[in-house]
C-alpha cells in the first residue's frame, strides 16, 4: 500500500511498513521540494526524511507490511517540517538522544538526524518524530 497526497505546501504519504517503498516515498519527497523551489539543503533534507523513514519502517513497525507509516511534510516561509508516524510502540529516546554516536554500530540514525535537521523531537512515546530543516537564505539572513 503506497498513498500520496499534496496541495501547495503539504505532502502526505501513507505506505505499508515495507523496505521497497522507502525510494518511493524519498521520490515523492524529493520532487515535492523541487517543484517548491525552496533555498533547502537537500542533501540535508533527504538525509533526515530517508533515516526518520527508515527507522519507522524496520525498527518501529518491524517491517511489517500489515502496519502503516505516515509522513508528512509542510513547507513554511522559514522551513519545511516533516513528521514520521509509525504505530509501534515506540522506544526511550529521552535515554538516548543525548547519547547518540554517529561512530557506532547501530543508532547512527538518530546521530544523522540531529546533526543535519535543524530542530528534532519525538512525542511521548518515541513513536512519533518532528523534524525540521531551516532554508539556507533565512539561516544566513538570521546570521547578519
Amino acid at each position: 500500500m503506497f498513498n500520496v497526497e499534496s496541495n501547495q505546501n503539504e505532502i502526505s504519504i501513507e505506505m505499508s511498513a515495507e523496505l521497497d517503498n522507502l525510494d518511493v516515498a524519498d521520490d515523492a519527497f524529493t520532487e515535492f521540494v523541487q517543484n517548491k523551489k525552496v533555498d533547502v539543503d537537500l542533501f540535508s533534507l533527504r538525509i533526515i526524511f530517508r533515516e526518520s523513514t527508515l527507522n519507522a519502517v524496520a525498527h518501529g513497525s518491524l517491517k511489517d507490511p500489515t502496519k502503516i507509516v505516515k509522513i508528512i511534510s509542510q513547507i513554511n516561509e522559514k522551513h519545511i517540517s516533516l513528521e514520521v508516524i509509525d504505530y509501534g510502540e515506540g522506544f526511550d529516546w529521552a535515554s538516548r538522544i543525548d547519547k547518540i554516536d554517529p561512530m557506532a554500530e547501530s543508532g547512527r540514525g538518530l546521530a544523522l538526524m540531529k546533526i543535519y535537521s535543524d530542530k528534532m523531537s519525538y512525542n511521548e512515546i518515541g513513536n512519533h518524530i518532528f523534524l525540521e530543516k531551516n532554508f539556507i537564505s533565512v539561516a544566513s539572513e538570521v546570521c547578519k
